[in-house]
């Protein structure tokens, strides 16, 4: 997957298509995140969020915001992962689409293990795997699933169970924006 993600990066840089550099850049960035090498991860995605900006890609910007705040989450800056999961989950919501929103869940429930938040961080996950999308895609396993789990191992079962079921019966929606006013940075006067 590497070997193929760089020539699609070369390929993208050769014919000039900021899209498909951007693209690339996002994909080279996920493998680097399931391979734990989250310096490269937090270079590779914050290359592909600015290539987003520059050519208005909002939408796509969320994709790369979502895991780009797992690499800051895993390199010690929570306030730099919340921040972008902020603007990824505003611009999930603003799309109306779970396409966009079930990444920055996943990634939000990460934080919220980070966090302490244990309860939530199970419930958000629930939320998010009940959807095949997630539930068959193994790199979102690979970078929040198994922390979440990590963090849900700590809790009695009957705890885990009964925050299992409540975040299955969420509605994805509100919960997004319940989750955009807990992660939104008021800014400073």
């Amino acid at each position: 997957a590497q070997a193929l993600g760089e020539r699609e990066l070369a390929f993208a840089r050769e014919l000039g298509d900021q899209r498909l550099v951007a693209y690339s850049l996002l994909l080279l960035g996920f493998i680097a995140l399931a391979r734990e090498a989250y310096s490269d991860a937090q270079k590779l995605l914050g290359d592909s969020a600015a290539i987003y900006r520059e050519v208005g890609q909002s939408a796509a910007l969320s994709w790369a915001l979502a895991p780009l705040s797992a690499a800051a989450l895993r390199l010690g800056n929570a306030h730099e992962a919340q921040q972008h999961l902020a603007e990824a989950m505003q611009i999930a919501v603003e799309t109306g689409s779970l396409t966009f929103l079930l990444p920055s869940l996943v990634a939000v429930a990460a934080f919220l293990a980070h966090q302490g938040e244990r309860e939530r961080a199970v419930e958000v996950y629930s939320l998010a795997s009940s959807h095949p999308w997630v539930s068959n895609w193994a790199w979102l396993e690979d970078i929040a699933g198994r922390y979440v789990r990590a963090v849900a191992s700590t809790l009695p079962p009957n705890v885990v169970q009964e925050a299992t079921a409540r975040g299955r019966a969420l509605d994805p929606w509100g919960t997004s924006a319940e989750l955009l006013s807990q992660l939104t940075i008021p800014s400073s006067p």
